[in-house]
């Protein structure tokens, strides 16, 4: 029997133990293969678990990778359309928040993730 597809959106934050230290945060959404919602967030939770990691980054700092919160599960649907609505949220926000989920990292601020 072939399985449902499902979307499970999570948010990991970066910790950047430095002088400075310095809290990203990444947007992630898995696609997987599920016969339910339960089995689809017991999927996602497995992965979180090879995701989550602490190392040195270029700098020599340490970065710590921890899952901030499992936003939804949402099945997906297949159909012949030439566009297929893949996530759909609202967010009740103010304009600086806003700004800050709308403004993505520049690329000088993403060297700190580096790996050694």
């Amino acid at each position: 029997m072939k399985k449902d597809v499902f979307g499970v959106k999570l948010v990991y934050k970066y910790v950047v133990h430095s002088q400075e230290p310095q809290v990203l945060y990444e947007e992630q959404i898995l696609k997987i293969n599920a016969d339910s919602f339960d089995e689809a967030y017991q999927k996602a939770d497995k992965y979180v678990e090879t995701y989550i990691d602490k190392y040195t980054n270029i700098n020599g700092d340490n970065v710590e990778i921890s899952l901030y919160k499992e936003v939804d599960c949402f099945k997906c649907y297949d159909d012949d359309s030439d566009i297929e609505e893949i996530y759909s949220g609202f967010l009740n926000l103010d304009n600086n928040a806003l700004k800050s989920i709308t403004t993505p990292c520049e690329l000088e601020e993403m060297k700190i993730l580096r790996h050694k």
